[in-house]
């Protein structure tokens, strides 16, 4: 399967496509059926390009003849700049469509954000291009507008993008335009005193880390610990809506009904398909015991209302004695622990993905030693695919993450933001979000100390579940891909570790696999 990039609807774009531009039409058709042929699947075209229905007739052939099928194509084109103005833009879309002999396009472009003249003369005296009327958030607004009967949005339309060139072109002469499309002969549209070219994508593409297994889990997921029965729901439909795919839950957050029915009502109303979802769930440890491991994870589903998880990590490496109680504590306020060992727990967490359960396995709050001891098991079948760990600029755990990630172990941070409504935070505790410093960094590049703090995982290739349930708070945390902190900011952010942790587990330091004690 060709690699691929999540786009933040949670489709997925193959990272490599066949370009069409330039291609003339007694050419582009055998191009783009050998390409099929080779396996791409990501065809980029435009209007301007006018090799539309040739670059059709070649994928209608392949279809044809078996060799894909429609929906295993990622098929682009362009809306070009003379089709800006509001009147014009569903028609263009349209002829496209017509041309391509499609139902749908997969992504659709604004190919320019500047808007020419429509008709045939473009060009003015000074062999200028003549402006029109719109600007490109009118013209945006009616792509989205419309995306319903422009895309066929009956759960086939996959996303519009707005490819924005800000930029002024070489002087060029009209002996180098082409009138039926005001065009450059290279392709560009007439502007004079050459600067730079900086093309940014809008339609932002989530990034995602490659688990052992093959699959992709978003780099950045909502977090539901701490999230409320009565918001949780809410919170989830608008994480979706803004583009999250990743949704970190447990059993213990007692909330995994209402973050079922904020999924469900996302599918239902057609804005997510189940399998673009990435669905994380945990074992809590009052059901490490063997007997109870699927009952548990059955009961996750139940409320989750799914046939499967993505993910299904166990949540703490410790088991506690089963019964009503979450956490059993004895007279001294120390956890009462079970009769079980994680590497037996693990045996029967492997059983959940035989059964199709759950697609993947992982673990939380795990030391090195103790992933070593999963990993060295003599009859191992599934290596965990993720570590979950409490990591944030306080706590850089710089050695437990280069352990697991040169052991093809992927890492995802929780408290990133430093749970700032974590139960027990105490006045005197520091805060990451007021951190002086951070906040230094963030007036920098002009974006929240939240969302420093969040690109500071990405940097590290470490995934990040920042909670909320603040609409505002949750959009806000999504526009980190826009922008890179430099290795110098990173290397200062690296430098506030002081081993604070936020989740010190001091009820279970006399349980035998405590995984606290540990440098790390």
């Amino acid at each position: 399967m060709a690699s691929a990039v999540v786009l933040s609807t949670g489709a997925r774009m193959p990272i490599i496509g066949l370009g069409t531009w330039k291609s003339t039409p007694g050419e582009v058709t055998e191009a783009v059926k050998t390409a099929i042929l080779t396996g791409y699947r990501h065809i980029d075209g435009a209007f301007a390009y006018q090799n539309e229905e040739e670059v059709g007739a070649a994928v209608h052939a392949t279809i044809d003849q078996g060799v894909v099928k429609r929906e295993e194509l990622f098929i682009v084109s362009k809306l070009w700049c003379m089709y800006h103005e509001r009147s014009l833009v569903r028609g263009a879309c349209e002829k496209i469509l017509s041309d391509l002999k499609l139902d749908y396009l997969d992504l659709y472009l604004i190919h320019f954000p500047m808007g020419l003249k429509p008709g045939e003369k473009f060009l003015d005296a000074e062999v200028q291009a003549i402006p029109d009327n719109s600007t490109f958030l009118e013209t945006w607004e009616l792509s989205k507008a419309d995306i319903d009967t422009i895309l066929s949005f009956n759960r086939n339309w996959r996303g519009i993008a707005m490819e924005w060139s800000i930029s002024k072109w070489a002087d060029t002469r009209d002996d180098q335009s082409n009138p039926s499309t005001g065009l450059l002969s290279g392709g560009l549209p007439l502007f004079k005193e050459a600067e730079k070219l900086v093309v940014l994508h809008c339609f932002i593409m989530t990034s995602a880390l490659t688990l052992n297994t093959g699959a992709r889990m978003p780099i950045l997921g909502l977090g539901t610990w701490k999230s409320t029965p009565g918001e949780v729901t809410e919170a989830i439909k608008v994480a979706i809506l803004t583009g999250y795919r990743h949704i970190d839950g447990a059993h213990i957050y007692l909330n995994e009904k209402e973050v079922g029915a904020g999924v469900r009502a996302m599918i239902d109303q057609g804005v997510v398909k189940r399998e673009e979802l990435f669905i994380v769930s945990k074992l809590w440890s009052t059901f490490h015991e063997r007997s109870l491991v699927r009952g548990a994870c059955e009961k996750t589903l139940s409320d989750l209302k799914l046939d499967y998880l993505d993910l299904y990590l166990m949540h703490e490496p410790m088991g506690f004695k089963p019964g009503e109680s979450l956490l059993p504590l004895d007279a001294e306020g120390k956890v009462i622990p079970d009769n079980s060992t994680f590497l037996e727990t693990w045996e029967e967490m492997e059983k959940l993905v035989d059964a199709g359960l759950v697609k993947a396995i992982g673990i939380s709050n795990f030391n090195r030693s103790q992933i070593e001891a999963i990993l060295s098991k003599p009859d191992l079948k599934y290596k965990p695919v993720t570590n979950q760990i409490e990591c944030h600029p306080y706590l850089t755990e710089e050695k437990l993450i280069d352990f697991c990630q040169s052991k093809d172990i992927t890492v995802t941070a929780y408290s990133p933001l430093g749970s700032p409504d974590r139960p027990g935070a105490k006045p005197g505790d520091p805060s990451l979000l007021e951190d002086p410093k951070i906040r230094a960094i963030a007036d920098k590049y002009k974006k929240t100390a939240a969302q420093i703090l969040i690109r500071f995982h990405i940097e590290r290739n470490v995934a990040v579940i920042p909670k909320s349930v603040n609409p505002e708070r949750i959009k806000e945390n999504f526009q980190v891909f826009d922008f890179k902190l430099s290795k110098e900011d990173m290397n200062t952010i690296m430098s506030f570790n002081r081993n604070w942790r936020i989740c010190s587990m001091e009820w279970a330091s006399n349980h035998k696999d405590f995984p606290l004690n540990a440098e790390y």
